[in-house]
């Protein structure tokens, strides 16, 4: 059972341990969310009608809810949201806020034989310092909790 809902900020990118496929995680309300796992293998005859689309619908274990919400809070650009007042939240976005998503190059190759391979990664990054007040701001509302990142 998952006592804690996903958190809200768009989407984010997981990365899967393949140079070629990243993950999408949508988060569509605090307890429902699609991972989008695409499959990069070459197939003849590829058309965009998702012949090979396939579903699964499960349960997730509180462990894999933390990691969700840590790749979400990771992806964000300025702001995610919470539908719940729980107190590890302020902390745990305050841990998890100096991440964002870059744009990563690789050149394979040297003179006329160079393969550009250009890809998305969550790398960390250093924010501007700004005081303890300003960085770990809340914005209530009667459904749900912002927290600036």
């Amino acid at each position: 059972m998952v006592t804690a809902g996903l958190f809200t900020n768009g989407f984010a990118i997981e990365d899967t341990g393949h140079p070629l496929t990243l993950n999408k995680i949508v988060p569509l309300t605090p307890n429902i969310a699609i991972r989008i796992q695409p499959n990069m293998l070459p197939r003849s005859g590829a058309t965009l009608d998702f012949r090979h689309f396939s579903l699964e619908e499960r349960e997730i274990r509180r462990q894999e809810a933390i990691a969700i919400n840590r790749v979400l809070v990771r992806s964000a650009e300025d702001a995610v949201f919470s539908c719940d007042e729980q107190s590890w939240i302020k902390n745990f976005v305050k841990k998890n806020r100096n991440f964002r998503v870059e744009t990563e190059n690789i050149q394979i190759g040297e003179e006329d034989e160079i393969l550009q391979w250009t890809r998305q990664l969550v790398a960390p990054y250093s924010r501007i310092s700004r005081s303890e007040d300003e960085t770990s701001r809340s914005f209530r509302s009667a459904s749900s909790e912002m927290f600036m990142c």
